[in-house]
């Protein structure tokens, strides 16, 4: 059940705050659909996937807003020595802009191209870049003060065990977050986009699987873990429909495609987006979301 209610006003912007308690229905469900879009057991194969779309994937990712950066900062009160490790980094969209926290960031993820194109980016050396997969990384004891994962916390595998490793490897009071959007154009187009992946071969399975639905229950799991907390901001944005394509070709559901195959979901996601729509622009409010739990005192 989440019990929404109205928070505190942050920096002019009104945040959603819910009280999740850790449901533990549809979690065998959503353990499957992770582990058969990863593949359990072949790190090898995901590598190859993201590394394929790294440069595609940069380029069409949107930017995230300031007022989903300054909830970060104002919920997790980060200081300039507090440790931060991103995971699942990517490009560094989220790494960079937690840098402008802590001085101790840290960014990990299994594609090498990604941290290729995040590193030559971090030109004043701020941030520590590791590739390699989350799940067989040491966060050692005690040694993290925000442990976060925007948008690529559907990805891992073994979520139970990986959050007892965050457990441990979180200082007493530090945190553990989940992050994702929902952007504005997400509902309005899903029956075209899901169509045209069916159509590439490509089945969605569960619409907004990203959102990680089953993370209160797997922390709820960990005593040492408080019940999760999910705050919502949403922001006024506006796409263009090429936009829109670029970034659902670069997404894990297409990391398996071919260059030529990517090129055509591209093409055939745009027709179809212009025949559904009757402008090449789509606006609304996008919402950001991080749910997030912090390690109680012993």
């Amino acid at each position: 059940m989440i019990n929404l209610a109205r928070s505190t006003t942050i920096n002019g912007f009104e945040v959603e705050k819910a009280n999740r308690a850790g449901n533990d229905l549809a979690v065998v469900k959503r353990s499957n659909a992770w582990n058969q879009s990863i593949g359990v057991g072949n790190m090898n194969t995901i590598k190859s996937d993201f590394d394929h779309v790294a440069k595609l994937y940069d380029s069409s990712l949107p930017p995230i807003p300031e007022e989903y950066c300054q909830l970060i900062q104002h919920r997790f009160n980060l200081g300039r020595r507090d440790r931060v490790i991103d995971l699942g980094c990517g490009t560094g969209l989220l790494t960079f802009a937690l840098s402008r926290f802590s001085n101790n960031v840290e960014g990990i993820d299994i594609s090498k191209k990604m941290i290729e194109i995040a590193r030559k980016r971090d030109t004043k050396r701020r941030i520590k870049w590791i590739c390699g997969p989350v799940e067989s990384f040491d966060f050692g004891q005690d040694r993290y003060s925000l442990i976060v994962s925007y948008e690529s916390f559907h990805l891992f595998s073994n979520v139970d065990g990986l959050i007892k490793k965050f457990e441990v490897g979180l200082r007493s009071n530090g945190f553990l977050c989940v992050g994702w959007c929902c952007f504005q154009w997400e509902e309005p187009l899903k029956s075209v986009i899901i169509d045209v992946f069916r159509s590439s071969g490509i089945d969605w399975e569960e619409w907004g699987y990203w959102r990680c639905s089953d993370f209160p229950a797997a922390v709820k799991r960990n005593k040492h873990l408080s019940p999760v907390i999910e705050e919502t901001i949403r922001v006024q944005a506006k796409s263009h429909i090429s936009s829109i394509a670029s970034y659902l070709a670069s997404i894990d559901k297409a990391a398996k495609l071919e260059v030529n195959a990517k090129m055509n979901l591209i093409e055939e996601l745009t027709r179809n987006f212009k025949k559904f729509l009757s402008s090449e622009w789509i606006s609304g409010l996008t919402s950001y979301s991080i749910a997030y739990s912090n390690k109680c005192v012993s």
